[in-house]
């Protein structure tokens, strides 16, 4: 992780730093690095998302999001409409 972030630190364009930035949170929501606990990992992509709705990297950030929320998520039973 430190790695990447000295990447960003260097980069000059935006492009590369936002790489930086998404792959930084996609290591930590696919494995426990840091000490990151999966909800953290999720915040980070979520906030990934946030930043750079333009970004290539869009569609699996959003899917990272769900699959790092989703153990967070109580099933109360079938709802009646």
């Amino acid at each position: 992780m430190s790695a990447l972030e000295g990447i960003k630190d260097e980069a000059a364009r935006s492009e590369v730093k936002q790489d930086v930035e998404f792959y930084a949170a996609l290591a930590a929501s696919r494995w426990p690095v840091g000490g990151l606990e999966i909800s953290e990992a999720g915040k980070l992509m979520a906030d990934f998302v946030g930043k750079y709705p333009q970004n290539y990297h869009y569609l699996e950030a959003n899917e990272m999001v769900a699959t790092c929320s989703w153990p967070t998520w109580t099933y109360k039973g079938p709802q009646v409409l």
